[in-house]
């Protein structure tokens, strides 16, 4: 049924799964069109334009190579169902984690006290849309 509704995204049993899952998620329940596959830096864009880095995690830290215009982050529960970890501008998280060591792929890796400084930043408007 996924397949069949997103086919852009491939549902891999490999570590693109719960990236797919995510967006496939995002698509469902926030107001934003998928980017084409392989769309480099960006993963969605809003009515509005903007572009969105859409990361989505089992535990409760995602990694970043660099900052996004918005970061939509996830974290999947086991039931299916997601809790919004953030939803705003990039810079707000970029902030907190670019003087951290990138690991040997480039990630920084944003923990939960760097997502709650950052959350505290966002504005009125900054956010992507839910849907209704």
């Amino acid at each position: 049924m996924l397949r069949s509704a997103y086919t852009s995204l491939k549902f891999t049993p490999d570590g693109k799964l719960v990236g797919d899952l995510g967006e496939a998620l995002a698509a469902e329940a926030y107001s934003v069109t998928l980017a084409p596959p392989n769309t480099k830096d960006f993963d969605a864009t809003d009515d509005s334009g903007r572009k969105i880095q859409i990361r989505t995690t089992q535990t409760n830290n995602i990694g970043l190579r660099k900052s996004p215009e918005l970061l939509l982050a996830l974290r999947l529960k086991p039931n299916g169902d997601f809790d919004e970890i953030y939803n705003g501008p990039g810079e707000y998280i970029w902030k907190e984690i670019k003087w951290k060591k990138p690991d040997s792929n480039g990630y920084r890796f944003v923990s939960q006290a760097n997502f709650a400084t950052a959350k505290g930043k966002i504005r009125q408007g900054e956010q992507i849309a839910k849907r209704i």
